[in-house]
């Protein structure tokens, strides 16, 4: 697993995820809206907060943890990164291991991340056709920065019950959860499952500074 690929790539989408994990999506709300909605609640926090972050940088983990880790997938995204084989043949406790410190590994590296925001201005792009009945649903945007590049991105949502949860970004053509496959699959072809999640335990176990 190159660590280094990944800390890029997940910098480049930190900004991304912010409209995405804070979702309290209703069935009757279009998913674009409800987007839109959480951008300008996320960044709000982040503003407000402000001074917190600068004196204490790790307040950043309170403010991921309550608004965005509840609403995406992370189970979905966990399988699907290492893929059918070895979910399947990986034991209950291994699974487990594996969920959480993915699931930590994304926290923290967009904790690090969030602490380098600046302005970034989000427009969404309405959903073409009719998405009654649909469990998953796919909402283009552009992301406009302060030095005048715009990325290109597309949210990737399913549908759980009444909630709409994220379980992929695709930023200008390149997939979340298929940079995070391409990552492991080295580590688990070489040493397997078990050694992948050592490895991910101890990179979530560096201070936040250095990850």
């Amino acid at each position: 697993m190159q660590e280094n690929m990944i800390q890029r790539f997940l910098a480049v989408c930190t900004f991304c995820f912010l409209a995405t994990f804070g979702i309290m999506a209703q069935a009757d709300i279009r998913p674009e809206a409800i987007l839109d909605n959480a951008t300008k609640s996320m960044l709000s926090s982040l503003k407000e907060n402000k001074q917190a972050l600068k004196n204490n940088p790790n307040t950043i983990y309170t403010i991921v943890d309550e608004i965005l880790v509840p609403h995406v997938d992370t189970e979905y995204m966990a399988k699907w990164v290492i893929g059918r084989q070895y979910w399947v043949e990986a034991n209950a406790t291994q699974r487990q291991r594996f969920v959480s410190e993915f699931k930590k590994m994304v926290v923290r590296s967009y904790a690090s991340s969030l602490l380098a925001y600046s302005d970034q201005v989000v427009t969404y792009y309405p959903i073409k056709g009719n998405i009654e009945g649909k469990n998953k649903v796919q909402v283009s945007s552009v992301i406009r920065q302060p030095n005048g590049e715009s990325l290109n991105v597309a949210y990737r949502l399913l549908r759980t019950s009444n909630n709409w949860k994220v379980y992929d970004i695709i930023i200008e053509g390149v997939s979340l959860l298929q940079g995070f496959q391409s990552q492991f699959s080295e580590d688990l072809k070489a040493a397997g499952l078990e050694k992948l999640i050592d490895k991910l335990h101890a990179h979530n176990a560096k201070p936040l500074n250095k990850i």
